[in-house]
């Protein structure tokens, strides 16, 4: 094993991307009991004292499920990448891009409770969104770096494919958040719901082959 770092690395930030996506389920389970639980109660009366114990038992342990591995997901991330950064310098970036998201969170938290305005939770939202896909982006070229090293020149070609494919995905989502923020007739939020939904169905296949790429990169590595 050349780089047993960035071998220990991806390998945790892969297991993160995998509790990421079962808190993505178990977030939409959360919402599903929700939306269950809601309807036992009509005009604050409890339709049925059973249906609603199931339901916000359910909701409740899937929404700290979600929250759990969400702080795990997190957590195996920064590990993953400050780990890596011992055999790729690419990955160095990507620990410091995590920093600065927290402290963009922490600081814009901090501001929407002082000012009270949605404003600056658009604007932290946005932000966060951006620098996620900056970490993204940069794990993608740091194991193509590591690829380049190994002369595997399929891994480093799939990694440049994704990356097309995340700055489109990207560049669809952006177009829906002006068409709707611009654009208040009834063509122009049809228009926005498709470029929203054609978002949506690229973004699980990036996730799918995202997932994939780091699958291959551990083996690469290993």
């Amino acid at each position: 094993m050349k780089f047993p770092n960035a071998y220990a690395g991806v390998k945790k930030i892969f297991t993160a991307e995998i509790l990421s996506l079962i808190a993505a389920f178990s977030g939409i389970l959360t919402v599903v009991f929700t939306y269950f639980l809601s309807k036992t109660v009509v005009d604050e009366e409890v339709v049925s004292d059973g249906a609603a114990a199931v339901s916000l038992g359910g909701a409740a342990i899937f929404a700290l499920a979600t929250a759990v591995l969400g702080i795990i997901a997190f957590i195996l991330t920064i590990i993953g990448s400050k780990k890596a950064s011992a055999d790729e310098p690419g990955f160095k970036i990507v620990f410091n891009l995590i920093l600065v998201g927290i402290a963009v969170s922490v600081a814009g938290g901090i501001l929407s409770s002082a000012l009270k305005d949605n404003t600056v939770n658009n604007i932290v939202s946005i932000a966060s969104d951006a620098i996620d896909l900056a970490v993204t982006i940069y794990i993608i070229q740091a194991i193509r770096n590591l690829a380049v090293k190994l002369g595997d020149a399929e891994m480093d070609k799939k990694g440049n494919n994704l990356y097309k494919l995340i700055v489109l995905v990207y560049s669809i989502v952006v177009i829906a958040r002006l068409i709707t923020t611009f654009t208040g007739s009834k063509a122009g939020t049809i228009v926005a719901g498709i470029f929203g939904i054609t978002a949506g169905v690229l973004e699980i296949v990036k996730y799918v082959l995202y997932l994939i790429y780091l699958n291959k990169a551990k083996k690469m590595l290993a």
